[in-house]
């Protein structure tokens, strides 16, 4: 899970666990926010959670679509290709009538998970200055408003 909205703060699909990317899964001693963490770090976190090669992952995140999407890309740039977005997060699954349950602080089994770092889905601030007025890329800006 990822992401946060006042409306299903503290609710989650049972047995979720929460996935922190601004504490956890951030290169906390970049200067910029989220910064893509190393493999070491994103490894080590994942074991925390008790995730394996083997976890089958579903994303969602109480916006809908929003950040459940970095943490789909993140796993597949960590080499993790069984990973899915729950259609319409947490909002779609309420909306239908599904049940949520409080958040628990859990304690996970370690995992064993072991990433494979695929450097092709990601650039660097000097790749992107580079891509500045190229006629061959475009630089995308995901942003909301």
């Amino acid at each position: 899970m990822a992401g946060r909205n006042t409306e299903h703060l503290g609710r989650i699909i049972p047995s979720a666990i929460r996935f922190d990317i601004e504490n956890k899964f951030s290169d906390l001693e970049s200067k910029l926010p989220n910064t893509f963490p190393s493999k070491t770090k994103f490894e080590k976190e994942c074991r925390k959670l008790g995730i394996t090669n083997d976890s089958q992952l579903v994303v969602y995140d109480n916006l809908g679509v929003h950040t459940s999407l970095r943490v789909w890309w993140m796993f597949k740039t960590m080499g993790h290709d069984n990973i899915k977005v729950l259609n319409g997060g947490l909002p779609e699954w309420t909306r239908k009538g599904f049940i949520t349950e409080i958040e628990k602080i859990n304690d996970f089994k370690k995992g064993s998970f072991q990433a494979q770092l695929k450097l092709l889905n990601t650039k660097s601030y000097r790749d992107i200055l580079n891509t500045v007025g190229s006629k061959d890329k475009i630089v995308v800006d995901a942003r909301s408003k």
